[in-house]
Formats: C-alpha cells, structure tokens, sequence
C-alpha cells in the first residue's frame, strides 16, 4: 500500500508540496542550517576531517559508531554544509545524532541535542520498524522471512485453539438439548418412556 500510494498517488509532490516547503522553511530557521544558496561560490573543505569530528563527538558522548548517512547540501556554494548521521546498525533504536558543518570551512554549525523521553521511545519503535541489519542483504532477507513465518505460525495457533474451543462448547451445549428432547418423547407416551403411568413394563 505505501509504495502503490507513491507511485498512483503522488500528493506528497503536488498537493502536499507546498505544505511540505513551508515545513523546510520552518525547520530550517529552528536548526539554523541555511535553507537557500547564498549564490556565492566556495570550495569543499576536507570530508574526512569532518567525519573524523563527528566521531570524536560520538565518542564524548559514550555512543561510538561508524557512519551511517552523509549528506551534503548546497554543494560548490557558500550556504553548503554537510550532514553526518551516526550508523544504527549496532542498536535497536533509530538515532542519528546527526552532525551539521560548514562546507567551505569545516566547522561545526549544529549538534543535534539528545532525545527527550517521549523522542527516545518513538526512535526505539521506528528503529524496530526498520531494523538495520549488519549482515549481507541474504542474511537481513531470512531473518525477516522467519520472522514473518513465526507471526504467521503463532496466529494459525491461535486460531486453531479457538476453533477447538468453539467445537467443544457446541457439542456440551448440544448434550442438554438431546436430554430434553427424550425426557419430552417419554412424556408424551407415558411417564418413564415404554413404562405404563403405573411404572409397570409395557408386553407386547
């Protein structure tokens, strides 16, 4: 359904575009990170210079880890700046801990804070949505494919068991109703079923 709505229903990139600009605009005057080029050229500065900070910022923070997305916006302009987003691969929880730099001077513009607890909960719930997996892309799609064939084998139990409850109960209910309809059959022809009213046998 997500990817059917992607691609047959593109609102995100028509009706919803402009919503979506003000939201960059938005976003952008909060975290500070320029939005627009400033029309000015600039070189790049060293990469590796910044992902080796980045690591080290990781590290005072008691979260080392490799790099897991690099982004760089405005590239040749003096408004670039490039986005490093630490690899969760080694942990449940989606946390980036995203650090911003300057492109043309590698300095450091903005530090992503850490999560709140309301923020921590909804990382762990999307990391355990998309779960990264440090294995080659074989291993990642067994791994999903017997999580699905467990869910699936839990509930056919589930359901088995309920069925079998349901039969139960319908063959003790049943049970009375035999009962009733004898006990009604030998009242009418007597009282004790084959039995005259005085309790003696019937002879044929």
């Amino acid at each position: 359904m997500i990817f059917a709505a992607f691609y047959y229903f593109p609102v995100s990139g028509t009706l919803l575009k402009p919503l979506h600009d003000r939201h960059e605009v938005i976003e952008a005057e909060h975290t500070g990170l320029p939005h627009d080029e400033a029309g000015v050229p600039a070189e790049l500065a060293s990469v590796d210079a910044m992902v080796a900070e980045a690591k080290r910022i990781w590290a005072e923070r008691d979260m080392a880890g490799e790099v897991g997305l690099l982004m760089i916006e405005h590239l040749g302009d003096a408004n670039g700046y490039v986005s490093i987003y630490r690899a969760g691969s080694d942990r449940v929880a989606l946390v980036g801990e995203g650090i911003h730099f300057k492109a043309s001077t590698g300095e450091v513009l903005r530090e992503e804070p850490p999560s709140d607890p309301v923020g921590a909960v909804n990382e762990f719930l999307t990391g355990l949505h998309l779960q990264h997996l440090n294995t080659g892309p074989c291993a990642g799609c067994t791994w999903l494919a017997l999580a699905g064939l467990y869910l699936y084998c839990h509930r056919l139990c589930v359901f088995c068991r309920k069925a079998q409850a349901g039969a139960r109960q319908t063959r003790v209910a049943g049970l009375p109703a035999g009962r009733c309809h004898g006990r009604d059959h030998g009242d009418r022809h007597g009282a004790g079923g084959g039995r005259h009213a005085g309790g003696q046998p019937l002879v044929a």
